[in-house]
């Protein structure tokens, strides 16, 4: 996801401060989450990945830039192309 990395081949990403669940498309990953989250517990993510888009599955909705929260009702019943598929 960032610079000249190919992240569709990756399954997820992890550092020793961070992780990723899912690296779905270059540009787009999904992060699960069981409990309640919000944006600025992932303030991290756009500062590492400048150019992707993070879609956190939890128990809240919320949007801040390329940062989306949503349940998991709500991904399963989004096209796969506005969430999964879609770049920042």
């Amino acid at each position: 996801m960032r610079g000249e990395e190919t992240p569709g081949q990756m399954a997820f990403w992890q550092t020793g401060d961070h992780e990723i669940d899912f690296v779905t498309a270059p540009g787009a990953a999904v992060e699960i989450k069981l409990d309640s989250t919000n944006p600025l517990e992932f303030a991290w993510f756009p500062k590492t990945f400048s150019r992707s888009r993070l879609i956190v599955i939890g128990k809240d909705r919320w949007a801040a830039g390329s940062l989306e929260g949503m349940t998991l009702e709500d991904f399963l019943l989004a096209d796969p192309a506005t969430t999964v598929g879609r770049p920042a």
